[in-house]
């Protein structure tokens, strides 16, 4: 009697917790994954950055101020220093408005060399801003204009 080694019947293959057997997701790899998850960042990017561009581009708030308001740059190198992380690339500004407000918008053209023409708007959301009192406000560029002074009056 000859004893043949007993037969190793095949192993049907375990499944992982996420449905797939191990040779399969080994052929596959993680690229889809990874492609999804980038391709959702992308779009969550887009999103985000069209969604700011817009509110800051479109939004108004109240008077429209402009006109009145009295912009002077501050000189003062400390100021300068302690508000500004590159002092080359930012402007510090004390900007005066006509009236008292209880929120203020204030957006300026200003050169900032990332863009083709080298111009875009910073906009920026002030807190109460009373008549002859100057607000302090720092921009990331230089060669300020002021575009727009909205005012909600309080």
């Amino acid at each position: 009697m000859r004893s043949d080694p007993p037969r190793s019947q095949p192993q049907p293959e375990r499944l992982s917790h996420y449905g797939r057997s191990r040779r399969e997701r080994a052929r596959r790899g993680l690229g889809p994954s990874i492609a999804a998850v980038c391709a959702l960042a992308g779009v969550l990017v887009v999103v985000v950055s069209f969604q700011d561009s817009t509110r800051a581009r479109f939004t108004t708030v109240g008077a429209d101020l402009t006109q009145g308001a009295v912009v002077v740059p501050v000189e003062d190198p400390a100021s300068r220093a302690s508000e500004c992380v590159d002092t080359s690339s930012c402007t510090l500004l004390d900007m005066t408005a006509p009236e008292d407000c209880s929120a203020a918008l204030v957006r300026f053209e200003v050169t900032t060399g990332r863009s083709d023409d080298g111009r875009e708007t910073e906009s920026r959301e002030l807190g109460a801003v009373r008549a002859g009192s100057p607000a302090r406000v720092v921009l990331g560029g230089v060669d300020p204009e002021l575009v727009y002074l909205g005012c909600e009056p309080g």
